[in-house]
């Protein structure tokens, strides 16, 4: 008894859901000018609105530059070193955890990805996993911006049943 597979497995309706808290994603900076060349210490504040407009959450951010020469393959040649670029988002918010506000701070590091066409793609680095994302989350209860692997939330529609 208690072999392997044996037990419960987490069931998907029992799991957090992405649809339920905030999210903050490379799109979202860049409609906000926060991933413009030559950026450095630009402050904006970020807001999260309902389907009726109304504020939910905001953050205030502010942005600096970091570019670091991280094209170190292992051999002495330079031709294949390149520099990567990094931002570093700093976010300042509020949120309540188990009926407590705590103020938080939380910085968040991007990279740039050089590209075929020669310009470059920007990422978050998940302040858990260090992963490549896109996006990033705050479920409801959690104090930080995390992937949606570190969160282990699902979206509504892996939740469903396939007959509905």
């Amino acid at each position: 008894m208690g072999g392997r597979g044996s037990g419960r497995r987490s069931s998907p309706v029992s799991k957090r859901r992405v649809e339920a808290g905030l999210y903050l994603s490379i799109s979202a900076l860049a409609e906000h000018g926060l991933l413009v060349a030559r950026t450095d210490a630009c402050a904006t504040v970020l807001k999260w609105l309902d389907h009726g407009n109304m504020v939910l959450a905001s953050a205030h951010a502010t942005v600096q530059l970091d570019e670091t020469d991280v094209g170190d393959n292992g051999d002495d040649n330079d031709t294949n070193d390149t520099t990567e670029r990094r931002r570093i988002i700093r976010l300042r918010y509020e949120v309540e955890v188990s009926g407590t506000v705590f103020a938080v701070y939380q910085d968040l590091t991007l990279r740039a990805e050089t590209i075929a066409n020669g310009g470059h793609r920007w990422w978050f680095a998940c302040p858990s996993c260090v992963g490549r994302r896109g996006t990033l989350y705050l479920p409801p209860g959690e104090k930080y911006f995390a992937c949606r692997r570190c969160h282990q939330l699902l979206y509504d529609s892996q939740a469903r049943t396939r007959t509905g």
